[in-house]
């Protein structure tokens, strides 16, 4: 599910994302941006506008099991963290391999084990971490 909406209100933006939305997006988004989010959703990625984003990264709440610093990333690969980095940075999966050198598909595997590692459960979450701990 992808939302399309002129409210990119913080708490609309955190209760659709809770509610299984994959993808939010601003009304004013180009016709290129809305093909490129739906594209986006059906690579399992989670497009997010600016403003959907600031809102989950601000509304984000730190459990007992997610770092909260990012000395507490240290379980994570160099890669990993090359990949954490370039999703904070609202890259797809085909983007990170193009800028890494590597294939979409070992972007995806570097991201869900880094995910695992982090006790995170989709894109959104990895943003929201790598802002709260310096790595966006």
């Amino acid at each position: 599910m992808l939302i399309l909406t002129t409210f990119e209100d913080p708490e609309v933006v955190r209760a659709c994302m809770q509610a299984g939305a994959h993808g939010f997006i601003g009304k004013g988004a180009s016709t290129t941006a809305l093909v490129e989010a739906i594209h986006a959703v059906l690579r399992d990625e989670v497009p997010l506008s600016p403003r959907a984003a600031r809102a989950i990264v601000e509304g984000e709440q730190p459990s007992r099991s997610q770092p909260r610093s990012a000395q507490e990333l240290g379980d994570l690969t160099s890669r990993e963290l090359d990949i954490v980095r370039l999703v904070a940075l609202g890259l797809s999966n085909d983007e990170i391999g193009r800028r890494l050198s590597i294939s979409p598909a070992t972007a995806k595997t570097h991201l869900r084990n880094a995910m695992r590692k982090l006790g995170l459960h989709d894109r959104s979450q990895v943003v929201a971490l790598a802002y709260r701990v310096g790595l966006g």
